[in-house]
């Protein structure tokens, strides 16, 4: 049974890891998921993990020539038991019972990974986050402690939405458009935060805005080969981690001097952007 090649890289989560490496697993091409991920501003709130994530990018699905197919049942091992040998799924475990981390019952959480079925009927884990592969897993541990599945099969591409994904321009041309509103809307809100959960909940917005650049470079990357010094570098990403970070810590103390500190570096980032923006639209 062949293996899997695991996808990851810095500012993409698991379950977003998950679903690529099966989507590369079917012969597709997993970054158009992220072609239009920049100009993204309206995401989706998931109170259960507490988390924002992209809406755009399960729909971008389409483009690859994939979808997902929920596997939830009321019975977790009868969905199990549908898998043939060598098909796969995305899982959901809390982080809590993830056995081959090293914060295994430390921390809860949601964490995604991929099982795959094998010939005896047990599962092997491949977990791209944590770079692991072909640990085992007997169907009853793993209906066990499931709490989502789901498979990605192929289906026709959508055309359409590939080509205009490929047309990195138009989504500089969107994301130009886009960082004005922006601007205003993360700046007139940190300057109305007044801590606790509030603080918390734009951090992770603020942190969801990153990941969604960090995979929307990696799409650009690999299709324009840019100078890495010239469009969104490592050390203007990480500085979006830095307002994260400066949120969380307003979440502890309404400090006036860091939120005047954290307004101002979002007001750079976002010039910043428009250049990026003028630099993808000449190339």
């Amino acid at each position: 049974m062949k293996t899997i090649k695991l996808i990851n890289f810095q500012g993409i989560n698991c379950y977003y890891n998950s679903i690529a490496t099966l989507v590369y697993d079917l012969g597709l091409d997993y970054k158009l998921l992220f072609g239009d991920l920049w100009s993204e501003c309206d995401l989706f709130f998931d109170e259960k993990s507490g988390l924002y994530s992209s809406k755009r990018l399960i729909a971008n699905l389409a483009a690859c020539g994939a979808k997902i197919l929920p596997l939830w049942e009321k019975d977790t091992q009868r969905a199990l038991n549908h898998l043939k040998a060598g098909e796969s799924a995305v899982v959901c475990f809390d982080a809590f019972n993830v056995f081959w981390n090293s914060t295994y019952r430390l921390r809860h959480g949601t964490h995604y990974f991929i099982v795959r079925k094998s010939l005896t009927g047990e599962f092997l884990i491949f977990d791209p986050t944590l770079n692991k592969t072909d640990i085992k897993i007997s169907t009853n541990e793993l209906a066990g402690l499931c709490i989502d599945i789901f498979a990605v099969k192929k289906r026709r591409p959508d055309q359409a939405l590939k080509e205009e994904l490929l047309c990195v321009k138009k989504e500089a041309v969107r994301a130009e458009k886009s960082v004005s509103a922006l601007k205003v809307k993360l700046v007139e809100g940190v300057a109305s935060l007044q801590g606790g959960e509030a603080c918390i909940k734009f951090a992770k917005y603020c942190d969801a805005l990153t990941n969604n650049r960090f995979m929307f470079r990696h799409f650009v990357f690999d299709l324009l080969y840019p100078d890495p010094k010239l469009f969104m570098p490592d050390s203007y990403l990480l500085s979006f981690v830095a307002v994260k970070n400066g949120l969380f810590k307003l979440s502890l103390t309404q400090d006036v001097r860091t939120k005047k500190q954290i307004s101002h570096l979002l007001s750079v980032l976002l010039e910043n952007e428009l250049k990026y923006a003028a630099f993808l639209q000449k190339l």
